[in-house]
């Protein structure tokens, strides 16, 4: 609460400091909402019908992580440059301090009116982030076909546009996929041990022709295989399997039970399949992702508008021969030449999951659903940006709710001053958690190309019955062309 009434004191002084220097020499926008505007990123002009445009990061971090994950959790190009799973800096992984080096190269060849656009990013690997073809159709609209992003916060996508290059919300940016994992492991488990522990203590026990005269026996027996019924279905075992162990039991055969055993793990096989595809909406970032489909884009004077079909967002597994699809909407209102608003919605078409993962979440329902909503004020050197979102991961039972402030001053060219505050409210059949999120960026520009940075990142967040201390310090350097 002291992190969030600083930043609000912050954001009123330089607003009312800003506001009689700076609304008599407004402007119309020459950036798009959410980037900062002090970095030139205009490229480089390689031919008649090819422009490079690009940035090099290289710098230097010290974590410090106490609870919750380990390091090993964290995938810091993801933290650094927004990228997906396929890190561009793996060597940083499980060290808790050590250096990145990386360069981001997007290179637009046209035709006009046809533009192929390949973004890659290069350090230890090359990953190719978005490839698609851009077609301008007519002067307010166009449309975009194969791989791109699915950028859904305020924020802007790329390193060298933001103002502050830690990561915005503590869970949804890398931690909240590794907490459901690491739930589900945890259920799993239990459900074997359940399982195997029926198996290897209450099924003996229960044997025997000595027992079998027993009247309560029956009862006994008829308890238990009702108490496992559950697990037969999840696991995928049929009535044959369940059969052959009553039969065992009434027997008193231990020959023929361990066989029904060996039978029953036989068939785990396929249960372990299924388990694994339910799993495949695990993500380290809900904000950001790369999507192959299609596009279209409306561009007027005050309002852009984008709308999206995908095969999918959120899942790395999708199949549209399945009926999986996915939608993400995106509008962006210039109001005035100092505000601007940013609202979207995404949707995936995602069945209730079933199965192991069904039994460990057994309020699962369909579909993933993610709203947000940001405002931008920028009055010369200030910049101020407000959003909340709210996310539904009904697979997962996994609801997210979540608001940032971020600020900008730049008191001179060579100087500005960056501060972040994010608040996450999580509800998961894991147990709630929220976070603090808390980082300030110290950003001096010797040239409009080049940047040089200090930020400082702490959170406290808690989240499956678990709470992590988080600090992270790193020194940068940015090249921008």
């Amino acid at each position: 609460m002291r992190k969030l009434v600083l930043l609000l004191t912050l954001f009123v002084n330089a607003f009312l400091n800003a506001i009689p220097a700076e609304l008599s020499s407004l402007t119309s926008k020459d950036n798009l909402i959410g980037q900062n505007n002090n970095l030139s990123r205009n490229g480089i002009a390689m031919g008649n019908h090819y422009i490079l445009t690009g940035h090099a990061s290289v710098g230097f971090y010290s974590s410090d992580i106490d609870g919750g994950p380990s390091l090993s959790m964290f995938d810091f190009s993801n933290i650094y440059n927004n990228k997906g799973s396929s890190s561009s800096m793996n060597d940083l992984i499980d060290k808790e301090s050590g250096f990145w080096a990386y360069a981001d190269l997007d290179s637009k060849i046209f035709f006009d009116p046809v533009a192929l656009n390949i973004h890659t990013n290069l350090s230890d690997t090359i990953y190719v982030e978005q490839l698609y073809l851009n077609f301008d159709i007519a002067d307010f609209f166009s449309l975009d076909a194969g791989k791109f992003v699915s950028h859904r916060t305020l924020r802007a996508e790329e390193a060298n546009e933001r103002f502050m290059r830690g990561q915005t919300y503590f869970n949804s940016e890398g931690n909240l996929g590794n907490t459901i994992s690491s739930g589900l492991q945890e259920g799993y488990q239990n459900l074997f041990v359940d399982l195997f522990t029926a198996f290897t203590e209450d099924i003996p026990n229960k044997t025997g022709y000595a027992l079998i005269s027993d009247p309560n026996y029956q009862k006994e027996k008829d308890e238990l295989l009702e108490k496992l019924t559950p697990l037969y279905e999840a696991f995928g075992i049929g009535d044959k399997e369940i059969t052959d162990i009553s039969d065992a039991l009434d027997a008193g055969d231990m020959a023929a039970l361990n066989q029904a055993t060996s039978d029953l793990t036989m068939a785990l096989s396929g249960a372990v399949a299924q388990m694994i595809g339910d799993m495949a909406l695990i993500n380290d970032n809900y904000r950001s992702s790369f999507n192959k489909g299609i596009r279209g884009n409306f561009k007027f004077d005050f309002l852009h508008l984008s709308a999206a079909i995908t095969e999918s967002i959120w899942s790395n597994k999708p199949d549209m021969g399945d009926g999986s699809i996915a939608i993400d909407l995106q509008a962006v209102a210039y109001i005035h030449p100092a505000f601007a608003i940013k609202t979207g919605y995404a949707f995936e078409k995602v069945d209730s999951i079933g199965g192991i993962v069904g039994l460990v979440i057994p309020n699962s329902d369909d579909n993933i659903h993610q709203f947000h909503i940001g405002g931008e004020l920028a009055i010369g050197g200030f910049t101020g940006m407000l959003e909340v979102g709210d996310t539904s991961i009904n697979p997962y039972d996994t609801d997210i709710w979540d608001i940032a402030l971020t600020l900008h001053y730049q008191f001179t060219e060579l100087f500005g001053l960056g501060l972040l505050y994010s608040h996450e409210e999580l509800d998961s059949p894991f147990g709630d958690g929220d976070s603090d999120l808390f980082n300030i960026a110290l950003n001096f520009n010797f040239t409009r190309n080049l940047i040089f940075g200090i930020d400082y990142t702490t959170a406290d967040a808690k989240l499956g019955g678990g709470k992590t201390d988080y600090d992270l310090f790193t020194v940068n350097t940015l090249y921008s062309f």
